[in-house]
């Protein structure tokens, strides 16, 4: 991710700062931006596009000093429309206090942010302060763990660890492929995969390429129901590291290893089923809740969770395939509210 290290904050310490002058400090942010933008223009060896680049913004403390803030926001605004003006996209990286109270109040405001959140959570919502209605499509990255040594091949190195669902970088090069390879499940069916796996050591999550990934297996043909056993694996911890009951389907999973699915109960009526499951080591504990749509007379069934806790699913107005027009979709906050999904002209919604 490309990141230019310019002027800082006149309320930081052991920095070049800006201008303390807000109309100033708009001033500094066009020259850096012109800096940036003619510095990577120069600089073709790197295969860059015209891409993102993000200004690093680091710590800086507004109490002291009532012009910082404002001159924070100018510099910022500036800095974005003079990269834009440029060709470029304009990004910040910054903490969540000053993309909150600065960032956020700069025009034009930045096409992406980048937010230190040391918390060991691989996920771009729920940053603290920063409320999630802001950059919301494909606009965040969340930089989730602290400096920490890494070794790939003999090479010893210190990485922070980030999250993104923005734009990195636009590279002319070409782009390496990836494959993973799992253990074979049998008669089994993998609906669900997030980014982390088990540590046994510390019975912590710790974010990973090949994560784990839930489904269903053994289904047994019985009548009025086809029961399954559902299932989440750790490439770590093994396959079926977490097993459910017969008549339990795992559909989804999260980074914080939330699981959603369904239970079958009798007639075939279904219950939306959350599992948020805890470790010591390779063991787990499950904590259950159910939640059945308001007024349904058919069941629920919960599809995919992100990691913020809304859960996607559908409901039934009849038994379990009961035909056109008898499901709707939905989507279940995190404290248990929810938002229908009817797409027009749709004859049944299926999330």
């Amino acid at each position: 991710m490309p990141l230019w290290v310019g002027l800082q904050a006149p309320c930081t310490t052991g920095f070049y700062t800006f201008s303390d002058n807000p109309t100033q400090a708009a001033a500094d942010g066009k020259n850096e931006a012109d800096s940036a933008t003619g510095t990577i223009a120069r600089a073709s060896g790197l295969g860059l596009s015209k891409t993102v680049i993000y200004y690093d913004l680091e710590q800086y403390n507004t109490t002291n000093d009532p012009n910082c803030g404002p001159s924070a926001t100018a510099f910022i605004g500036a800095w974005i429309n003079e990269m834009q003006k440029n060709g470029y996209s304009a990004g910040v990286y910054v903490n969540m206090y000053g993309a909150r109270d600065q960032v956020s109040k700069a025009s034009p405001g930045p096409n992406e942010v980048w937010v230190p959140k040391w918390d060991n959570r691989a996920t771009i919502w729920g940053l603290g302060v920063l409320n999630d209605t802001l950059w919301t499509t494909d606009q965040r990255a969340h930089q989730f763990l602290a400096p920490h040594n890494e070794t790939w091949g003999s090479v010893t190195i210190q990485v922070d660890a980030d999250i993104e669902d923005a734009p990195a970088a636009g590279s002319n090069g070409a782009k390496p492929t990836y494959a993973y390879s799992y253990a074979d499940e049998g008669e089994q069916f993998t609906y669900g995969i997030n980014d982390v796996v088990i540590n046994p050591a510390t019975g912590q999550l710790d974010y990973n390429f090949s994560g784990q990934y839930v489904g269903i297996g053994s289904c047994v043909n019985t009548s009025p129901a086809i029961p399954c056993i559902g299932f989440l694996s750790d490439p770590v911890v093994g396959p079926d590291s977490v097993t459910y009951s017969d008549s339990t389907e795992a559909n989804g999973v999260n980074n914080q290893d939330e699981v959603v699915g369904h239970s079958i109960a009798q007639a075939a009526y279904l219950h939306g089923l959350i599992d948020q499951i805890s470790y010591s080591g390779s063991s787990y504990s499950n904590s259950y809740s159910s939640w059945d749509y308001p007024g349904t007379t058919g069941g629920t069934v919960f599809n995919g969770v992100n990691d913020d806790g809304q859960i996607a699913g559908l409901y039934y107005n009849g038994p379990e395939g009961c035909g056109v027009g008898c499901s709707a979709g939905f989507v279940r906050n995190a404290d248990g509210t929810h938002t229908d999904i009817n797409y027009s002209g749709a004859v049944s919604i299926y999330p």
